[in-house]
């Protein structure tokens, strides 16, 4: 299966984040959106893993303590990588709890690394995916666009679990379904 390990968002967060999605909807032509359910806090893409190394996922959090307690963390700021002037991911940001969420992932990258998993090549970045880009003929305008989300706010919530996901690719976009839930601390 092609899986992940990640932290979920409220409703009230994913409802403001298609708020900011519609209101950007002209350039969907460019930008294929994130469902709003589908939303999430990717903290390790683990690529196709077979059933014992699923099973390999679930012992190492079933057994191990992340040292991380429950924090909250606020989804705000709209934002591009690799940056404004040639965007291929739109993202929002993580500002409260920025720091705990990166304690959590270098957990799971350690403790994944101690069952087999390669580590992440790159630092991690809190973010949310909210929609990614093909080619956009008019980088002016979008950035334009989404500047009045620079300082957006979706909400706070309190992170209490970390989630091993399953992602199926369709032509509506990815599914996700949970397989494991792991507590904090």
């Amino acid at each position: 299966m092609r899986a992940f390990i990640a932290v979920d968002l409220t409703r009230e967060i994913e409802a403001k984040i298609a708020g900011a999605q519609a209101a950007l909807g002209r350039f969907s032509h460019a930008v294929r959106w994130v469902r709003p359910e589908s939303i999430h806090l990717t903290l390790k893409f683990l690529g196709e893993i077979s059933n014992e190394q699923q099973h390999r996922v679930v012992e190492t959090f079933s057994t191990r303590k992340s040292g991380v307690a429950p924090f909250q963390i606020s989804v705000e700021r709209l934002g591009f990588f690799p940056n404004a002037r040639a965007p291929r991911v739109v993202w929002m940001g993580i500002r409260k709890g920025k720091e705990e969420l990166q304690s959590l992932a270098r957990f799971v990258d350690e403790a994944l690394g101690a069952a087999g998993f390669p580590p992440e090549p790159r630092p991690f970045s809190p973010h949310a995916t909210i929609g990614r880009i093909k080619f956009l003929p008019d980088v002016a305008s979008f950035n334009e666009a989404t500047s009045a989300f620079s300082d957006y706010q979706c909400g706070t919530t309190t992170v209490h679990h970390f989630f091993l996901y399953e992602s199926k690719l369709d032509r509506g976009g990815s599914i996700y379904t949970k397989r494991a839930t792991f507590g904090l601390e």
